[in-house]
């Protein structure tokens, strides 16, 4: 449960709720942004979460200046190359954090989640492995003088269930968990629980200001 008693407002966006649409290099799907009626389609976000598979050896990134941009493989192996800057390989579960004002290319067939953030809104993104039959206290703080605006749980494989509010939720393979803050706090604290006998594999994406 939360270390404190705080409001929290809980959606769970169902894997069948995801409309995927397809680009020249694959599918891709958004997950979630803010304000509720933006989309990256309209470049009016302020935070987005989405996943894309990229399905050709090369692909171009959009250019999106402004907007930092968090990238974690999810399946394959890519090279990502930030032409001028620098070029960096990423195996499963690992993150490259970059600005969209790069111009980005990729080498690779593999699938990516993404968070992206603008004006005065930022991210973190990292795993999360929780082992069959347990459980694992989440803990994160930030600097005293920002404060987290939401957190988004997304299981890749595995299920696991949380407290929150005093009420259980149960979140599957492909759902997305957001918790957006309703109070000012600059840490966060919850209790995961995998009742399974397979480890639960997932991805935690921290927004703040």
């Amino acid at each position: 449960m939360e270390a404190k008693t705080l409001n929290y407002d809980i959606k769970i966006i169902t894997k069948q709720e995801n409309t995927p649409t397809f680009w020249y290099g694959g599918m891709s799907a958004e997950l979630t942004t803010y304000p509720p009626s933006s989309s990256f389609a309209k470049r009016d976000f302020l935070w987005r979460l989405g996943f894309a598979k990229i399905d050709i050896p090369e692909s171009n990134f959009s250019a999106l200046p402004g907007v930092s941009r968090h990238l974690m493989v999810t399946n394959g192996k890519m090279t990502i190359e930030h032409v001028g800057q620098y070029t960096k390989t990423l195996s499963e579960l690992e993150v490259d954090n970059f600005i969209g004002d790069f111009e980005t290319k990729t080498h690779g067939i593999c699938s990516v989640f993404n968070l992206m953030t603008r004006e005065n809104y930022k991210g973190s993104l990292f795993p999360l492995i929780i082992n069959h039959k347990s459980s694992h206290e989440l803990s994160h703080s930030i600097s005293y003088n920002e404060e987290i605006v939401s957190v988004c749980l997304y299981p890749l494989a595995g299920s696991f269930k949380i407290i929150i509010n005093n009420h259980s939720f149960a979140i599957h393979t492909g759902d997305l968990l957001r918790i957006d803050c309703m109070e000012s706090d600059s840490s966060v604290k919850f209790n995961l629980v995998n009742e399974s006998y397979e480890h639960c594999k997932i991805i935690v994406s921290i927004i703040y200001k």
